[in-house]
């Protein structure tokens, strides 16, 4: 699916898994339709240095019908950072936060974003998937499920995520 000119999956729940800058280039342009019943969940370094890692900014969130602004690592492990600090990918309050606005959200379609638009967004956009799809079974739906995002070439979904609902 092209949204704009951007490549990216369509399903039932979701309108484009992207990243920051699709997402600001097509509102930039005013390529994203629908935004009254359109939701985002954004996502950024907890600690970024540079301009491109900095989040979305509230202007144009505030243009969705409704915004979730978080901040995890994309990574899949823990890992000792230059400061020598345990580094975690991602909490389970984060996720459960998250859960909750997809809840929230259900009859909005979603749109989510991380700086690149491959692994973080595409772990957040199974979780849409998982959660309003109705699936009980989380080992079968991360082993079993063919979904269109973990099939996507352009996608490689962060499961620490998903390993978070256990």
């Amino acid at each position: 699916m092209i949204l704009g000119n951007c490549l990216t999956v369509k399903t039932n729940f979701i309108n484009g898994i992207i990243s920051k800058d699709e997402v600001i280039g097509l509102l930039d342009q005013d390529r994203i339709s629908n935004l009254e019943n359109t939701v985002i969940i954004t996502i950024s370094d907890p600690e970024f240095t540079e301009e491109e890692r900095a989040p979305i900014e509230d202007h144009y969130l505030n243009r969705f019908n409704d915004s979730l602004s978080i901040k995890f690592y994309d990574t899949v492990d823990k890992y000792i950072n230059d400061k020598g600090e345990e580094i975690y990918p991602i909490s389970k309050e984060l996720v459960y936060e998250m859960k909750e606005f997809i809840l929230k959200n259900k009859a909005k379609k979603f749109i989510i974003n991380c700086n690149a638009g491959i692994s973080r967004s595409a772990g957040v956009g199974l979780l849409v998937e998982y959660i309003l799809g109705g699936f009980d079974d989380l080992y079968h739906f991360k082993t079993s499920y063919q979904d269109v995002i973990s099939d996507h070439y352009r996608y490689s979904p962060n499961l620490a995520i998903l390993d978070c609902l256990r």
